[in-house]
């Protein structure tokens, strides 16, 4: 073992325990706490709708296309209010409160903590989409009537825990950065770029220009890819 091994398994926990304090900041935020609550309240939702769709339709039940639908859900009510919460003057937040300060006393520099806010964001967002969407591809799985269904169903599984991971971590981590870029009008930075690349995608009909268009390419080519063009993003 290399004389630096040790060294950076300590440097690797104390990056680790930056995180874990920037994604608890976050969470405490009233938006955190409206997006955390809204990633269970739907994955609990999930399971309740494909249960009551395989009761009353049995086995023909639509109940496939439910995890899309529940991932694209997740995005708009989780992953964008966990976006705007990263970008809202998070990084003067810190400072006030002289969260940072004790930070820095402790041996991290501006950098690392500036860096640990957008890594925490994403962390969170692709957490909070990826726990509904995989909650609802599981119960309907479960919900199977054949084997060829079960195969079917896994490939939706895999098709929203890709979008999970990307959309709901690249959303949020666009809100850590225009807290980094315009600390007192990060939130509106947000928006603002949102808005402009949409519009900008819908004149030159290419919804990769946009922001949350490019996302949702995301869950449209995975359903292509994996064959899943009947069920549809």
């Amino acid at each position: 073992m290399s004389a630096s091994s040790p060294t950076n398994a300590i440097a690797r926990r104390r990056w680790a325990a930056l995180v874990r304090h920037a994604v608890g900041r976050l969470l405490a935020t009233r938006l955190g706490r409206f997006a955390r609550a809204s990633s269970v309240g739907i994955a609990i939702a999930s399971i309740a709708w494909v249960v009551v769709l395989r009761l009353s339709d049995g086995a023909a039940a639509p109940v496939a296309a439910v995890p899309i639908q529940i991932a694209k859900l997740a995005f708009w009510v989780v992953a964008v209010p966990f976006a705007l919460a990263a970008a809202n003057a998070r990084t003067l937040g810190d400072k006030k409160e002289g969260t940072e300060a004790l930070l820095r006393i402790r041996g991290f520099d501006t950098t690392a903590i500036a860096v640990s806010r957008v890594v925490a964001a994403a962390w969170v967002g692709a957490l909070g989409m990826l726990l509904p969407a995989v909650t609802a591809a599981v119960a309907s799985a479960a919900s199977a009537p054949s084997v060829g269904a079960l195969g079917e169903r896994a490939r939706v599984l895999l098709a929203v825990a890709v979008y999970g991971l990307v959309g709901g971590g690249v959303i949020s981590a666009l809100g850590g950065a225009a807290d980094l870029v315009a600390p007192r009008r990060g939130r509106w930075l947000l928006v603002t770029a949102t808005i402009i690349s949409w519009a900008l995608s819908d004149v030159v009909h290419d919804p990769r220009l946009s922001v949350t268009g490019g996302l949702g390419l995301v869950l449209r080519t995975m359903v292509s890819v994996l064959g899943l063009g009947k069920i549809g993003p």
